[in-house]
């Protein structure tokens, strides 16, 4: 079984989301989170790479009549 820890979000990847969908520049939230402004990049390049992943298996399911 996959770990699903490499294709869950962690909740400051999330929270990284959404203070950019509230429109925060990667700046900002550095400032805010007390980090570097890499790290913010890295964070949100990963989770929306996993949302990726995520979207691309729920379509192949849905192509292979799979119910989830």
């Amino acid at each position: 079984m996959a770990n699903l820890n490499n294709y869950a979000l962690t909740d400051k990847q999330i929270e990284v989301l959404l203070m950019r969908q509230n429109g925060l520049s990667v700046e900002d939230i550095a400032k805010e989170l007390n980090c570097t402004v890499q790290t913010i990049r890295n964070r949100e390049k990963t989770a929306r790479g996993k949302i990726l992943c995520m979207k691309e298996t729920l379509k192949i399911l849905e192509e292979n009549g799979i119910i989830y």
